[in-house]
């Protein structure tokens, strides 16, 4: 039902990338670009916010009696644990990444906006489905971008010997990582942080259509 990233390439969150990056910042100091000045100075360092991979309890597209959340969208949230992931846990994680920056006091130092990135393409989210919900049968199809969810499944102890991996569940998956390359590239060109989010349907340069702002 999902696809995993390749692993002959590293995602663009991974490890290798970000320490380039922050090999640059401390070789070459402070250069980063107020938002929206075209600079042809170096890149800064910036950091990511996390998205949010599940929607509130009202943007189910299932509902939350019976087995089903987890038997066919392989999203076993209540509608209350929903909310409080969305406005307590999540809210809580992305204001400490946001402090710290503030208090790291560095000037190099840029905040990539990410937690309603995958708005619209959430695990479970009535604005998607699974392949066979929306008409599709395949990732490769031209519109799966637009109309399957950007977000791995929650996967059990009964995915163990299979093609997935436990520790990838509601992390990003195929579309969602192209997504964050793509703010991560845009973020990098322009030398600055922002809010990244979906500009519109469709790829383009083989990635999810995505926006800087």
């Amino acid at each position: 039902m999902t696809r995993r990233w390749s692993r002959t390439s590293p995602p663009p969150t991974s490890p290798q990338y970000g320490l380039a990056w922050r090999r640059r910042s401390r070789t070459s100091g402070p250069r980063c670009a107020t938002p929206g000045t075209p600079t042809t100075r170096g890149p800064c360092s910036c950091r990511p916010t996390y998205p949010s991979p599940i929607p509130a309890g009202n943007g189910f597209r299932y509902g939350q009696t019976g087995y089903t959340r987890q038997s066919v969208g392989g999203c076993g949230f209540w509608n209350a644990d929903a909310d409080w992931a969305n406005a307590t846990a999540l809210t809580t994680i992305n204001n400490t990444v946001r402090a710290a920056i503030t208090q790291s006091g560095l000037s190099n130092t840029r905040l990539l906006e990410l937690q309603s990135t995958f708005n619209g393409r959430r695990l479970c989210e009535k604005t998607v489905g699974l392949y066979e919900e929306v008409g599709l049968t395949s990732w490769r199809q031209s519109t799966a971008v637009d109309k399957t969810e950007w977000v791995n499944q929650i996967r059990t102890v009964t995915t163990v010997g299979s093609n997935y991996y436990l520790q990838e569940s509601i992390h990003p998956n195929y579309w969602g990582q192209l997504a964050v390359r793509s703010c991560v590239r845009q973020s990098y060109h322009l030398n600055r942080g922002g809010t990244c989010a979906i500009a519109g349907t469709g790829i383009l340069n083989g990635e999810p259509r995505m926006t800087l702002s």
